[in-house]
C-alpha cells in the first residue's frame, strides 16, 4: 500500500510530502466560498467556485473545466445560477457543471 507523507496521524502534511509534479497549480483552484458569487469574463484554468448562489453579471466563456457548487443542499427552491436582470450569455469549449458538493 502506498503512503502519502510521514507516518503516523501526529504530523502536519506539507508541501514537502507531495511529489513534484504530482499536483501543479492549474490542476485545482478553489475560491473561498461566498454567500454570493459574480461571476463573468473569460475561465481558462480548471476551477471550482463554491457559493451559496452565483450571479452572472457579464458573458461567460467557459474555456476548461468549470464546476460551480454549493458546499451543501440548502434544500432552497430557487436557482442559484441567475444573471443581474440583463440577458448573459454561456458559450465556450469548456465543460461547466452545477450542483452540491454534499447532500
Amino acid at each position: 500500500m502506498s503512503y502519502l507523507g510521514r507516518k503516523g496521524a501526529n504530523f502536519p502534511l506539507t508541501s514537502g510530502d507531495i511529489p513534484t509534479g504530482s499536483v501543479e497549480g492549474l490542476d485545482i483552484a478553489f475560491l473561498t466560498a461566498s454567500a454570493t458569487k459574480n461571476i463573468s469574463g473569460t475561465l481558462v484554468a480548471n476551477s471550482c467556485y463554491l457559493s451559496d448562489a452565483f450571479v452572472l453579471t457579464g458573458n461567460l466563456t467557459v474555456a476548461s473545466a468549470l464546476a460551480l457548487a454549493k458546499v451543501s443542499d440548502d434544500g432552497a427552491t430557487t436557482p442559484f445560477l441567475t444573471n443581474d436582470g440583463t440577458t448573459r450569455t454561456i458559450d465556450g469549449t469548456g465543460i461547466l457543471t452545477l450542483g452540491v458538493l454534499v447532500s
